[in-house]
């Protein structure tokens, strides 16, 4: 069966990583069998997505840089103070088994055939695009979450099993040098490494059991509310939100905050009298109730 590659990438633009996930899996699959593959990112806004997108492009060439050089038996060092190569003009002589010179040979083949896609998702919309991405496509789909921060991770590892996929994770069991020596043709598996599919059958699970610790915060900032606590109220909810809601909802988030630190500040410099001051917190409190409602 064909297989589609799906590497969610860091925020580094180091390419070793995805040297070993697509090596990997041309070692395990055979080349005939990658029919597609594609890095991609999580964006919240559209500035950042512009800035994924540079960043995505900067990957994929030095992703191709490094397979060219490691076909030849050359290595490229990564400075983590100047995120880039050392020096791309001069590679280092390295040594590397007939075997997995063939699979570097086979990368740089398969990727001078078909350019390596690239994608940037919003979060908002992060469920649809998977969707589309696994019907466009009769082929196995291998979601490679490795490398993604952790914040990201929860949000797609959790859609990925609501729709029932898998996700897939390079599991380095030996502690990581930085060079040459983190590489695929250097590592034995599986004592060095593992390429883990998670699946979990219990996701209903986890999904009821966030469902059920979501309606406990909408109660809690409901009694809060309540009882006059508004500015604790925004402060809890714009995190909540930054971090499990669309961008709109969260910017309703922060100008309701903004309006009522505002307020506060009117009415405690004395330029907004007790009446006005009331009257304004009670509208911003309306306001929540509806946002608390659409979490």
């Amino acid at each position: 069966m064909k297989k589609n590659l799906y590497i969610f990438t860091s925020r580094s633009l180091k390419p070793d990583l995805y040297v070993n996930v697509i090596g990997y899996c041309f070692s395990k699959f055979k080349l005939e069998s990658i029919e597609e593959i594609m890095f991609l990112r999580l964006a919240s806004d559209e500035t950042e997505k512009k800035e994924d997108l540079r960043e995505l492009k900067k990957t994929r060439i030095n992703f191709l840089l490094q397979v060219e050089n490691l076909s030849n038996s050359r290595y490229l060092a990564w400075s983590k103070e100047l995120k880039s190569f050392v020096d791309e003009t001069e590679p280092q002589s390295i040594e590397i088994e007939s075997s997995f010179l063939n699979i570097y040979n086979q990368i740089k083949k398969k990727c001078n055939e078909e350019e390596i896609r690239i994608k940037v998702i919003f979060l908002a919309d992060l469920e649809n695009e998977l969707n589309k991405i696994i019907s466009d496509s009769t082929s196995e789909h291998i979601f490679e979450l490795t490398g993604v921060p952790k914040k990201e991770f929860v949000s797609i590892s959790l859609t990925l099993l609501s729709i029932h996929s898998s996700i897939y994770l390079f599991d380095m069991k030996r502690t990581l040098s930085y060079d040459e020596n983190d590489l695929i043709h250097k590592l034995t598996y599986p004592k060095d490494f593992e390429h883990l599919k998670l699946n979990l059958p219990n996701y209903s699970v986890i999904k009821n059991r966030d469902k059920v610790e979501k309606e406990n915060l909408k109660k809690g900032w409901l009694k809060k509310l309540k009882y006059g606590e508004t500015g604790q109220v925004l402060d809890e909810l714009t995190e909540y939100l930054n971090n499990h809601s669309s961008e709109s909802s969260w910017e309703k988030a922060m100008n309701y905050s903004s309006r009522f630190h505002m307020n506060q500040k009117l009415y405690n410099n004395g330029s907004l009298e007790i009446h006005d001051y009331n009257q304004e917190v009670n509208r911003i409190n309306k306001l929540l109730l509806d946002l608390i409602n659409t979490v």
